[in-house]
Formats: C-alpha cells, sequence, structure tokens
C-alpha cells in the first residue's frame, strides 16, 4: 500500500481488527474520526495514529488522504460514501455496502462519474479459499455446479433496541447475515440469479428474524439460503456439481473445504493459508494503482476529460479487453439517470458532437418524427419516437453540463407550487376547481407565476 493513505471512519470491532491486520504488517492507518471523538482519540494512542479529526466529517476533504474505509453501521453508508465520492476519495466499506440495489447503483454511477474506486470488504471474495475452489471448478474435475445450499444462523438474545433486531438500525438477518451466503453463491454461480422466492419470519420489530430464499439463474443453477437471528445453526456452505461435492464450515472466515467424489465416495481436504482484512485492502490498493496511473505512476492527464478517458480504457482492460464500453451502466437505474451515464460513456470513447450546438439538430429531427407518428395515430411508434426525444434532450443536457434529472425534479417542484397556489386561491374563494374554466385557473396560475412561485 505503498504512497497510499488510509483513513478509517468508525473505531468499532471491524476497525480494529483492521488497525491490527496492518500493524502485523508493519503498515498502519494514516488518520481517524469517529462521532465520539474521545474514542476516535483513544484508538489513535492504542495503533499509534497520528491523526485525530475534531470532526470526523473533515475526512472527505482532507487533502492528505486517498482512501477512506467506512465501518459504521450499515443504514449510515450511502451518506458517507456520497460525501466521499463527491470528494474525490476511493473507497472500502464494510458489508452490508449499502440497505438495497437502488443505493448501491446511484452509489456506482457516481463513483464511475468521479472516477473513484468503491470496494466492499467482503471477506469470501478475496479469501484464499475461495480462489483454490475456483481454480478446481474452473479446471472441470467436478463438472457443472447444479446446486448451492447455504445455512447461517445465531442466537441473538430479544433486545429489540441492539442493531440486529433495530429497525431504525437497519436490522434484520438479510443484511446482517445474509449478505456472506449471497457472496458464496455469487462466487460459485455462473451468473447472478435472476429469479427468486421467499418466506420470512419477522422479528416483533418487523425486520427479518428468519429467511429462506429460493434462487436460480438462467443457467438453471439452484441456490438455497437458510437464515435466522434466534436459532443457533452451522456456517455451513454446500456446491454439489456433477461429480462431486464441496462443504465449507463457518464459510465466513474459511480456510479449509472437504470435497466428496461421487464415483469413488473418497474426502479430499483442502487448505490453504491464513486470511485477514490486510488482503481486502491490498486488493482494493492493487486496482487503485492500476486504475490512476497519473496519480501513482507516470501517465499523463492534464485534464478531467483525459482522466475520465484514461479511466474507462483502463477498466476494460481490467476484463481482458471483453468488457464492452457500455455494461458499466447499471441495469437498475432510474431511465433518465441511465440515459445520461451511456451518452457520457459514449463520449469517452469519441463518440460525440464536434461541437454541442450541433445536437440541437438532432432533437427537431426527433421531435419532427414523433409528431409524425402521433399523426398517424401508432402509439406504439410515436412511444419509441417519444424516447428518442428524450434521449436527444438529456444529450443536449450534458453537453450544457446540466443535471437532466436536478432540471425535472426542480420543474416538479415549481408545478406543485403553483398548483397548490391555484387549490388554495380556489378554496378561499369557496370554488371546487371541477367547476373553473380553463382560462379561469390560468389566470390564477398566471397569478402564482408573477409572485415567483
Amino acid at each position: 500500500m505503498q504512497n497510499i493513505r488510509w483513513a478509517v471512519l468508525g473505531t468499532g470491532v471491524i476497525a480494529n481488527e483492521m488497525a491490527v491486520a496492518l500493524k502485523k504488517n508493519g503498515r498502519n492507518i494514516d488518520a481517524v474520526g469517529n462521532r465520539t471523538h474521545e474514542k476516535a482519540v483513544a484508538f489513535a494512542e492504542k495503533y499509534g495514529i497520528k491523526k485525530v479529526y475534531d470532526n470526523y466529517n473533515d475526512m472527505f476533504t482532507d487533502p492528505d488522504i486517498d482512501v477512506i474505509y467506512i465501518t459504521t453501521p450499515h443504514n449510515t453508508h450511502i451518506n458517507f460514501m456520497r460525501r466521499a465520492i463527491e470528494n474525490g476519495k476511493h473507497i472500502l466499506v464494510e458489508k452490508s455496502i449499502t440497505l438495497n440495489s437502488r443505493e448501491l447503483d446511484e452509489a456506482i454511477a457516481l463513483a464511475d462519474k468521479k472516477g473513484v474506486v468503491i470496494g466492499e470488504a467482503m471477506t469470501i471474495y478475496h479469501m484464499p479459499i475461495y480462489k483454490k475452489l475456483k481454480e478446481i471448478l474452473e479446471s472441470g474435475k467436478l463438472g457443472k455446479v447444479n446446486l448451492i445450499t447455504m445455512n447461517f444462523g445465531s442466537f441473538k438474545e430479544y433486545d429489540m433496541n441492539n442493531r440486529f433486531f433495530n429497525k431504525n438500525l437497519a436490522g434484520g438477518a438479510m443484511l446482517d447475515i445474509g449478505v456472506y451466503a449471497l457472496s458464496f453463491i455469487r462466487w460459485f454461480m455462473d451468473s447472478k440469479p435472476d429469479q427468486l422466492l421467499s418466506q420470512v419470519k419477522p422479528a416483533p420489530t418487523g425486520v427479518d428474524e428468519q429467511a429462506g430464499l429460493l434462487l436460480m439463474n438462467q443457467e438453471g443453477q439452484m441456490a438455497s439460503v437458510m437464515l435466522s437471528l434466534h436459532s443457533k445453526q452451522p456456517k455451513r456452505g454446500m456446491v454439489s456439481c456433477e461429480k462431486g461435492y464441496i462443504e465449507i464450515m463457518e464459510y465466513p472466515r474459511a480456510w479449509e473445504a472437504r470435497i466428496t467424489y461421487t464415483d469413488s465416495g473418497e474426502t479430499e481436504v483442502i487448505q490453504t493459508g491464513d486470511f485477514d482484512i490486510k488482503d481486502v485492502c491490498d486488493k482494493l490498493c492493487d486496482k487503485l494503482i492500476f486504475r490512476h496511473p497519473h496519480v501513482f505512476g507516470e501517465v499523463k492527464a492534464d485534464t478531467a476529460e483525459k482522466v475520465s478517458e484514461n479511466w474507462e480504457q483502463i477498466k476494460m482492460k481490467e476484463k481482458d479487453g471483453n468488457k464492452s464500453v457500455l455494461s458499466g451502466v447499471p441495469d437498475a437505474l432510474p431511465s433518465l439517470i441511465k440515459a445520461y451515464r451511456i451518452q457520457d460513456k459514449a463520449r469517452n470513447v469519441g463518440f460525440d458532437w464536434e461541437e454541442r450546438s450541433q445536437v440541437w439538430s438532432k432533437v427537431k429531427e426527433e421531435i419532427g418524427e414523433f409528431e409524425a407518428e402521433v399523426e398517424n395515430m401508432d402509439k406504439e411508434k410515436a412511444e419509441a419516437e417519444f424516447g428518442d426525444v428524450m434521449f436527444s434532450l438529456i444529450n443536449a443536457a450534458r453537453l450544457y453540463k446540466i443535471n437532466p434529472d436536478n432540471a425535472l425534479e426542480h420543474t416538479n417542484q415549481k408545478f406543485i407550487r403553483r398548483f397548490n397556489y391555484l387549490e388554495e386561491h380556489t378554496i378561499k374563494q369557496g370554488k371546487d376547481l371541477r367547476d373553473m374554466s380553463l382560462e379561469e385557473m390560468d389566470a390564477v396560475w398566471n397569478e402564482a407565476k408573477s409572485k415567483g412561485l
């Protein structure tokens, strides 16, 4: 991690594990921040950390920090991620990285735009045992993966105020322990599951105390997951293949796996070395250095546009050139934001107007084609052409450095203010909007407009 400076946000168990792991390897954290300043001071004294922020928010703008490790409860993650990314900080985030896919898609899009690396501190993706098992499966020795069976259960006392059962702290089995099981499944499946059935037993607070999941992907590979926060289960993962099966106990921190071969019944034990959070940090640093040669190497990038162009080209190299330019745009993004990101990525490889004013001829062309289909009374084609109109207008917004989502929301709020004024005005006059003519309503609307609403 040479030349990369780390700050840690939070001083709980995970932050302590990181500090201990780095110390063992002759490294250290550069700065620490915590909501309770006294805890940050004690943490710094314990591990010999030189900088303690009086206000933890200062780490987001500290020019002497490259990466922030966010170890706070997961209900706080997205807000801290937004602040870090907006200020150009790379981030490692404790699991669960966000509360839902919508938050994660937002963070990915923002990080992509800012040219920063984000990573989840999910041990499974970095542990030697899983890398070794992936090699064995890719060799064809066990045949195709067909089924994956996951269990994880712990017994937590019924204290509805602690983080496990507290809805305000994003409690529940899925976010606390389910993320390990799903990461395990994704590691061994050929593609992400696209079908899901589930059953949930809620705790008195409404969070998921117990959950059962059945998943399947497009290749027909299936997985089952049983989770509980109030019943002890072994942390056991099993990968069933055509020619045998793999069993892994204590899979979130495993170092050993057992393979049973179907034809002979023989068992093989696979063991690998120890693992700690340092390995996750090293992986993130390797990616950071690879993606930012203008900072940590000798590549020249004098403008933001050049940095962005390099960023796209480097990310494609990470996938051996097989990753398409647009594959980094999350499918789940709202359509308006997705259109903006698609156009921005195309720009990074030179697919753009030479002059931004040229976009208006395209906008007019699309409007003309839409009007033609409206006149033809072809609803399906009119809808497609209207999509083209919107896409071209979003492209115009990009070229003129206008955020189209913000622009539309401003208009939404403006309409709400004026319509509320219209309603209030008619109520005061003892009228009903449905009894007013359009001309009468338009007069009140213009009055609201004249008042700056």
